[in-house]
């Protein structure tokens, strides 16, 4: 099991993996360090284009959300609160 712990304090994702150790201690190396941040980049992109994806069909799909949005978008001030 890989253990993380933050380095001085901090919590962002690439201090996470640095301070990460395997079963004998070892921290990654550089390439598995690469590797992680890339999947990361990639999974976090793909979910989020998904999600988006998925939100535009089922508006698009449901009449009246999908009129209630374009309403909205319409009204003067809509964007400005």
């Amino acid at each position: 099991m890989v253990e993380l712990l933050p380095i001085s304090g901090l919590a962002d994702i690439l201090s996470l993996l640095m301070s990460a150790q395997d079963e004998t201690g070892q921290p990654m190396t550089d390439a598995q360090l690469h590797d992680e941040l890339i999947t990361l980049l990639i999974a976090g992109y793909e979910t989020t284009a998904s999600a988006i994806a998925w939100a535009l069909y089922w508006i698009h799909r449901q009449v009246i959300v999908s009129l209630a949005a374009v309403m909205y978008l319409q009204s003067p001030g809509a964007l400005h609160g």
